[in-house]
């Protein structure tokens, strides 16, 4: 993972967690939630991902990003800024993309904190 060219420290890597439920997703990284919808769309070259935080610290913002799919690698560029679109898959030195690989794990139950 890499914010603007600059990869994240592991302490926070080994808290961070995405689950992706239909067109919701749950971000969790330490005791912080972040929560809403995703929309995506396979008809573009990269394919496109639109985020509307619903809960926790993107609620009620808009996150257009691209994605990519390799095997259980689900490789994601988003732009934080809100308005453009990430035009690869790099961060470079640009503080407003965040660059993401999540690898996919076996699915276990584990509720949010606070969830029911």
């Amino acid at each position: 993972m890499e914010l603007g060219g600059e990869p994240l420290a592991d302490e926070v890597l080994r808290t961070m967690e995405l689950i992706l439920e239909g067109n919701s997703y749950l971000m969790r990284a330490g005791d912080q939630l972040d929560r809403g919808t995703i929309g995506l769309d396979e008809r573009t070259d990269p394919l496109r991902m639109d985020i509307t935080g619903t809960r926790g610290p993107n609620a009620g913002k808009h996150i257009p990003a691209i994605w990519q799919l390799e095997g259980d690698l689900l490789t994601i560029c988003y732009g934080l800024e809100g308005e453009a679109r990430p035009p690869s898959f790099a961060a470079g030195k640009n503080p407003r993309l965040f660059l993401v690989k999540y690898k996919r794990v076996p699915f276990r139950s584990k509720k949010a904190p606070g969830e029911p």
